[in-house]
């Protein structure tokens, strides 16, 4: 490479291994360091000159933020749409089953009463179940009335005083071993409320059962005519 001396402008050609260490200048014998030749001033102007690459702007265009905004506009507007839909379906089925009212119910806590027979009763009427109830062919089962009840009485005449009764059911061959015949009345409101007529050959044997709390009970050794004890 070629190197000039600092002090007397003096200049030669040396070996590149001796770029950056210390020597004496061949003419006027002064030392100096051997300096990094510097680069061409054309070539530098070169590089200033060419213009450098556009750099990519990385934001988004509004186009595209735009069309996005929009997207999810409509995927909300979806969701709020099949949420009003829900709202009114569900509105809709429950003004349903409020508005609706079977037409012609059964008596609540059982079947409906057959009657003396094995006929359905009467239109209109409703079994009488042992607390209180809606009197069914003049009767209804109370403790008045069953204060009425008396052994002998027919079938008929049972009837008539309490109501059809909630079912005929089989005598238990232990307890009703003379009865060929049982009237059972049944509480829709509580289970444990029960009424039951013992019958012989149409007539009122006995009677056992737990009305309004209160102990129902008239034995088979009862004479004829007696009425039912209370307690």
């Amino acid at each position: 490479m070629k190197i000039s001396c600092p002090h007397c402008d003096s200049s030669w050609s040396v070996s590149d291994e001796l770029e950056g260490k210390r020597i004496r200048c061949r003419k006027c014998d002064k030392p100096f360091v051997i300096a990094a030749p510097e680069p061409p001033e054309e070539e530098e102007e070169q590089e200033e000159e060419t213009p450098r690459p556009a750099r990519r702007d990385k934001r988004r265009s509004p186009k595209r933020r735009s069309a996005k905004a929009g997207i999810a506009v409509w995927v909300w507007i979806g969701i709020g749409g099949a949420f009003l839909l829900l709202v009114l379906i569900g509105g809709a089925a429950t003004a349903a089953i409020l508005l609706w009212r079977p037409s012609a119910a059964s008596p609540p806590g059982g079947p409906t009463a057959s009657t003396p027979g094995g006929g359905a009763p009467a239109a209109g009427s409703d079994v009488s179940a042992p607390g209180g109830g809606a009197p069914v062919g003049g009767g209804s089962v109370t403790l008045a009335n069953i204060q009425k009840l008396r052994k002998g009485m027919s079938e008929a005449e049972v009837t008539a005083l309490l109501g059809p009764p909630t079912e005929f059911v089989k005598p238990t061959p232990v307890g009703d071993a003379q009865a060929d015949r049982k009237m059972l009345w049944r509480s829709a409101r509580d289970p444990s409320l029960f009424l039951a007529v013992l019958l012989q050959n149409g007539a009122v044997l006995g009677a056992y059962g737990k009305v309004d709390g209160r102990d129902v009970f008239l034995s088979l050794e009862t004479p004829p005519g007696m009425a039912p004890t209370i307690r």
